[in-house]
């Protein structure tokens, strides 16, 4: 179950939410107290300046004993709560002590009685460096304020000292703090349910690429992924998708491809089986004396001579085609000059036309033409196809070959073949039903072979008894 990606993706939500309140509750608790501190110092000011305003008058009559109203004053100062009061004359004296719990004025005190720290700032005061002193604990919390005390005519006559405890966890903290706790419990309920649902929804369809990829493991190609998501997820989808045409694409290859290495075996067997069979009854013949007269065992040793020949081409013809389909095959890339090329064929071919008074036609319609690849594979595919229109030609026939711009066109006038074996002449050992000569039926499979590793294309047009074209594009 904690493997479950839903599981993973709430786990890091709640976590990450958890992680967040708790930097929020610290940073709320500081910044509270820090709030907390300047509300202390602004409030012990505001008290600090109304007592150096109000002892202002009785400091400044140079110690009178007429100190009418002052301990009305001090006994406000005793109501107080928690607040520590020292004032001092302008002899730095201490004058007068009051505070919630105890209060001694009117007389005069010494400063071992003040709190740590305190006479430095008295001290600053009546050197005229400070004009206002604070200073706050953070061990024990405690907040102490300094300001001077001047008459109307603006001269120090004494200075007032006022020290409290700083009461950070009051129950304002708390209630806040309560409120923000149980905002961040619901939130962190609310986060919880939706990081469910989107974590649920977020897994749904990794489920069914899951559940489709088992599919596609067990060669049911057929079935697709229908997310169409534009995000991570639909590239994941259509890149499965994709795979599983590509792989039943690849499945119905490899079957064609058994099927047809099954026929290409039986097919060799055939083609072998005769020339073997002719052989081995001559030679089984001539063993018996069946054959016996001269005449009739140099005939033998013709025909037994002539199937050898033929098996060594179908033996030299499947090599060749299968070193073609051999994507490690290499062929030359060079430039050749078709031109050149077409003369050299021309050359080569007449004399095999000229067994059956066929006349060769080369027309050239243009000065130059370069093309790159590899010039005896290209010449040994021209003259595979000029073989056959010289082969299935009328004798006393013409062949008319044609250079253009991006093609060379062979045209024969002979017997044509049907529109029903058309598509076929370009398979292995296919042979026309009409045809009585002689040949393996791998020339044109090597030829289209050939302009496949080119990228040429060969197009194929003919009628019965009016003769074949083979048009091939550069």
């Amino acid at each position: 179950m904690f493997k479950s990606i839903a599981v993973k993706l709430t786990s890091f939500f709640v976590i990450s939410i958890l992680i967040f309140s708790a930097l929020f509750i610290g940073i709320f608790t500081i910044i509270f107290n820090n709030y907390a501190v300047d509300y202390y110092k602004i409030e012990l000011n505001k008290k600090a300046t109304a007592i150096a305003e109000t002892f202002s008058p009785y400091l400044d009559k140079t110690m009178s004993k007429e100190k009418s109203g002052l301990g009305s004053f001090m006994k406000y100062l005793n109501q107080m709560e928690a607040i520590d009061i020292w004032i001092f004359d302008s002899n730095q004296s201490l004058f007068t002590i009051g505070n919630s719990n105890n209060s001694k004025h009117l007389n005069h005190f010494e400063y071992s009685d003040l709190p740590d720290n305190a006479d430095e700032f008295i001290k600053q005061i009546f050197q005229n460096e400070l004009a206002y002193s604070e200073s706050f604990n953070q061990q024990s919390n405690i907040l102490t304020i300094a300001k001077p005390i001047f008459n109307q005519e603006n001269e120090l006559v004494g200075a007032v000292l006022l020290q409290a405890p700083v009461s950070l966890n009051n129950g304002l903290f708390y209630t806040g703090l309560i409120i923000l706790l149980g905002s961040m419990g619901l939130a962190l309920l609310v986060s919880i349910i939706l990081s469910i649902l989107l974590s649920k929804s977020f897994t749904r369809p990794l489920k069914i690429i899951n559940n489709n990829t088992l599919l596609l493991k067990q060669g049911q190609y057929e079935h697709t992924i229908a997310i169409k998501n534009k995000d991570e997820i639909g590239e994941l989808a259509t890149s499965i998708n994709d795979l599983a045409t590509k792989l039943a694409e690849a499945e119905v290859k490899s079957k064609k491809e058994d099927i047809a290495r099954k026929e290409f075996i039986a097919s060799i067997s055939h083609e072998l089986r005769t020339p073997l069979t002719v052989i081995r009854g001559l030679l089984e013949a001539i063993n018996d004396q069946v054959i016996i007269t001269p005449e009739e065992i140099t005939e033998s040793h013709n025909q037994i001579l002539a199937e050898t020949v033929l098996m060594q081409r179908l033996v030299t013809d499947l090599l060749e085609l299968s070193r073609l389909q051999n994507a490690n095959f290499s062929i030359a890339n060079e430039p050749v000059d078709v031109l050149e090329l077409l003369n050299d064929i021309s050359r080569s071919s007449t004399a095999l036309a000229a067994k059956k008074n066929i006349k060769l036609n080369i027309e050239i319609q243009i000065d130059r033409l370069i093309i790159n690849g590899d010039y005896d594979r290209i010449r040994q595919m021209l003259i595979i196809i000029i073989d056959n229109a010289i082969k299935y030609s009328y004798n006393n026939s013409e062949i008319d070959i044609v250079l253009l711009n991006d093609k060379i066109s062979i045209q024969d006038y002979g017997i044509g073949i049907d529109s029903e074996q058309i598509s076929h002449i370009f398979d292995k050992f296919f042979i026309l039903e009409n045809d009585q000569k002689s040949g393996t039926g791998l020339g044109l499979a090597i030829a289209k072979e050939i302009a496949e590793r080119h990228n040429f294309k060969i197009d194929v047009k003919s009628k019965l008894n009016k003769g074949t074209t083979f048009d091939i594009y550069f």
